[in-house]
């Protein structure tokens, strides 16, 4: 599970806020986020939260496949 959660956030930060800054995060680790991104951490949950409500869930999700790995 927490390598899928990770993947999603790590593309939720790509797809809105670029490569430059997923490379700088990337390099000089998860420290720097604040000056890397511009706002604290606790935005970013806040805003993943907030996405993560917008997604709407299939009508045949079974989270026990989840389980199984993500390939």
């Amino acid at each position: 599970m927490a390598y899928l959660q990770s993947a999603g956030v790590f593309k939720y930060l790509y797809e809105q806020y670029g490569l430059e800054k997923m490379k700088l995060l990337w390099t000089r680790g998860f420290g720097d986020f604040d000056t890397i991104y511009g706002f604290p951490v606790e935005k970013l949950e806040a805003e993943w939260i907030d996405f993560l409500k917008s997604v709407p869930i299939p009508h045949d999700f079974d989270i026990h496949k989840l389980k199984e790995g993500c390939g």
